[in-house]
């Protein structure tokens, strides 16, 4: 019997042990700029508003925010429910996309949830031509950890002063990105002057860079007329064309001549004396 035992226990031991497949984590996506009926029949309030605006999400779950609302210039801008309509320190912000058509695919920011047990605010900086904060643009994840609700979030930023526009990084409090927004052509990404110790965001090949860093990168060059000292290029004169300048020999080397004027001089004086 021991025997069998000790043999069975060689035997499982000796069996491959393989790993269990886990499980994908969740995904949700969120429309940024949408569709909604606005009692007054304002065309602007059709693309101002997350869409839902209102999720639960576990850890590791994945929120795709999908810039669909064309034209539109939006953002994705962590707050806190005291101060609804200015960016959370250390908090996270896709900066503006602007989508003046309606691009596919979309352009995308995927925020991963890190800390589900705590609710995460978050609403739209843009100004023009009203702050979208104020006309409801603002969404909240896992509000079911706190006693407080959208509603009232909604009606704090209402009222809320003007929506700061300092920029803030890809990693949040309680969810971060990998890096910035994907942004298919057509599309831009517009960043805002940075928070003070806001995390820098990544780089990427899908964002836009600015107009100013072709001017810096390494690989721009002078192509203007003017810049042919280091072009490589065979400079020709052309024997017809009218010389507007004369070259001069040092005065070391110019021959000593005499004026008539000196040699006049030099008679009279001879005939007085």
């Amino acid at each position: 019997m021991l025997s069998f035992v000790l043999l069975l226990a060689a035997y499982v031991l000796s069996v491959p042990v393989h790993a269990l497949p886990t499980r994908p984590p969740q995904q949700i996506t969120i429309q940024v700029g949408g569709n909604r009926t606005d009692p007054l029949g304002r065309d602007f309030f059709q693309t101002t508003l997350f869409e839902p605006n209102v999720a639960l999400a576990a850890n590791g779950t994945i929120v795709t925010f999908q810039f669909t609302g064309s034209p539109g210039n939006h953002s994705v801008t962590q707050s806190s429910f005291s101060n609804p309509c200015q960016p959370l320190a250390g908090g996270f912000d896709s900066g503006w996309i602007s989508v003046p058509d309606t691009p596919s695919p979309p352009p995308e920011w995927n925020l991963t949830i890190t800390n589900d047990q705590i609710p995460l605010w978050f609403y739209c900086k843009q100004l023009f031509p009203v702050p979208h904060c104020h006309t409801g643009m603002v969404g909240a994840i896992n509000v079911e950890t706190t006693n407080k609700s959208l509603p009232e979030f909604a009606s704090l930023a209402a009222a809320a002063g003007v929506p700061s526009q300092v920029q803030n990084g890809v990693v949040g409090v309680g969810a971060s990105a990998t890096g910035l927004p994907f942004i298919p052509s057509g599309a831009q990404l517009v960043t805002g002057p940075p928070a003070s110790g806001a995390n820098s965001p990544a780089s990427t090949t899908d964002s836009v860079a600015s107009p100013t860093d072709s001017a810096n990168s390494p690989d721009s060059t002078n192509t203007s007329p003017d810049s042919t000292a280091d072009s490589g290029a065979i400079q020709t004169q052309d024997p017809n064309a009218p010389q507007s300048t004369q070259s001069t020999q040092p005065s070391s080397a110019r021959p000593k001549t005499i004026s008539w004027w000196t040699a006049a001089v030099c008679v009279v004086v001879f005939v007085a004396w």
